[in-house]
């Protein structure tokens, strides 16, 4: 159990604009870049690392080119394959 701490959770504090969800809707309408200015919390994991965690822990297998239909569903849901 992670008694309520999480990466989201710590990173929020870091920026007023990400605290909330409504926070960061507020945002993005202001600017839909805003994320990349964010000082996120150092994980040790590229983009590409994180993207191989997700597929390792959904076992995914390359069925086809992937399109953004297909990478959501597999992230968000990954039992769907």
């Amino acid at each position: 159990m992670n008694e309520g701490a999480s990466w989201y959770g710590e990173s929020c504090k870091v920026d007023k604009r990400i605290a909330t969800i409504e926070d960061w809707e507020k945002a993005t309408k202001v600017d839909p870049l805003f994320v990349l200015d964010v000082p996120w919390l150092n994980t040790k994991h590229t983009l590409a690392s994180m993207c191989e965690r997700i597929f390792k822990r959904a076992t995914c297998r390359d069925n086809g080119p992937m399109t953004a239909e297909r990478l959501a569903k597999i992230i968000f849901n990954p039992k769907a394959k």
